[in-house]
């Protein structure tokens, strides 16, 4: 009966156009579990939030709290699916808990003002439009490569001031933009003449990738002297330190 209900959770997850790598995860952490799991029934109800504490505290042992959390993540979702079906009258994953991650010895870093204007200058005078663009946009929105490789044209709304991103999960987001990043990005695509879709364009005139994205942060960081590697995480970082 529990694997039944398994299939059934991983079909909902499809139709709620959960990501594949989502759908991965959730496969990955619950495999096993109707198999290694014991009960004295097939009565889903007499699962209790100790039985499910405990199942994760065992496959957990030794490894790291990220794992803990996943599993816990994984269990949320299935037994909150069977509550919502009405296999369940409530969910006994509700109240389990993370594990309790060590104190962090140092704090992300993240660049100060003159920095973020010094990428701004040299990006600014780069020979691919682009790279003015890229660093703009992840300076003010905090946005991932996987949502700039994946941002359209199409996705910039300038008379409401925002792009729409695709996130985790297949979800669409609404990101606002200030004044300043629309006239950058109006000016961008002012002097694309290209039939690309995409927003962001390599200096050959394909669609960008993680690479592209990488790369091009790598050089400009190292353009403009910066003491450490630049990132997508360390921009994030920035951009969560200043907003």
């Amino acid at each position: 009966m529990l694997a039944e209900h398994l299939d059934q959770f991983y079909e909902h997850a499809e139709l709620r156009n959960a990501s594949a790598r989502t759908i991965s995860n959730l496969k990955g952490q619950l495999q096993g579990f109707h198999r290694d799991f014991t009960f004295k029934s097939n009565d889903l109800k007499l699962i209790q939030s100790k039985d499910l504490s405990d199942f994760i505290v065992k496959k957990c042992e030794g490894k790291s709290a990220d794992l803990f959390k996943a599993k816990v993540w994984a269990f949320r979702q299935f037994f909150g699916y069977l509550a919502l079906k009405g296999v369940l009258d409530v969910s006994p994953a509700e109240v389990l808990k993370h594990a309790k991650y060590p104190k962090r010895e140092k704090l992300p870093s993240y660049l100060r003002e003159d920095e973020m204007q010094t990428l701004l200058e040299v990006s600014s005078n780069a020979d691919h439009p682009a790279d003015f663009l890229l660093i703009s946009l992840l300076l003010v929105t905090g946005l991932r490569t996987s949502e700039i490789v994946g941002c359209f044209i199409s996705a910039y709304d300038g008379e409401h001031g925002l792009i729409r991103v695709k996130v985790k999960g297949g979800w669409i987001r609404e990101v606002p933009l200030t004044g300043a990043i629309m006239l950058v990005m109006d000016d961008y695509l002012h002097g694309r003449s290209d039939d690309n879709p995409h927003l962001f364009l390599t200096p050959r005139g394909g669609s960008c990738t993680s690479g592209w994205v990488r790369n091009t942060l790598k050089r400009i960081g190292e353009e403009a002297a910066l003491k450490e590697k630049l990132t997508n995480r360390l921009l994030r970082h920035t951009f969560a330190t200043h907003a």
